[in-house]
């Protein structure tokens, strides 16, 4: 009984350890530049990183995963980029799933209810980046000069254990993912 529980701790702290090297690059956003159009801004952003090997081989066997961008647009705290007040957020939403007709992945818009296409795993967020890019939010009611951030959020979702099985996915969790914040530059918005 005693062997059997220490033999239970060891597989879990090796599951919990096992290298995060297997699972590629974290995915992860790289702002590019924001540009002041007058009343409103744009926000430019490349995707950098991957999603998960397992993830996708997840949705390579039917299973279908949700991911969701969060931008917001903030007042800078000043301190380490912390932000005051959330000013404007814009949630950006796709379905991920395989065709294996046609031999690639489905990407359902839900923002703008349509559906693209993509052959590798790699085109599915090149095909998201060319459909958000650019983020643009209202900065008509921001005073000027006034110090402000835009920030993000990534989270990928498959499976959805409800109580008393979801503490599973506490200790492993290889299909889902959720980005801390990502802050562009600091920067102020002109008023004519």
């Amino acid at each position: 009984m005693k062997k059997s529980k220490v033999l239970l701790l060891l597989i879990i702290l090796l599951i919990m350890v096992t290298p995060t090297t297997l699972q590629g690059e974290e995915l992860s956003v790289l702002f590019q530049n924001t540009v002041d159009q007058g009343g409103q801004i744009d926000t430019y952003f490349t995707f950098t990183g991957h999603i998960s090997y397992n993830t996708i081989d997840a949705i390579r066997n039917g299973i279908t995963a949700r991911l969701v961008i969060t931008f917001q647009l903030a007042k800078s705290g000043g301190v380490f980029g912390s932000v005051k007040d959330v000013i404007r957020e814009r949630i950006e939403t796709f379905n991920l799933t395989y065709d294996v007709w046609e031999n690639s992945f489905k990407v359902l818009d839900k923002n703008r209810d349509t559906e693209y296409l993509a052959p590798g795993s790699s085109d599915v967020l090149s095909k998201i980046q060319d459909v958000v890019n650019p983020v643009t939010m209202s900065v008509a009611s921001i005073k000027a000069e006034e110090k402000l951030v835009v920030r993000v959020k990534i989270k990928i979702q498959t499976i959805k254990l409800y109580p008393p099985f979801g503490i599973f996915l506490f200790f492993f969790d290889p299909w889902n993912y959720e980005s801390s914040w990502l802050y562009s530059d600091v920067f102020t918005v002109k008023k004519s």
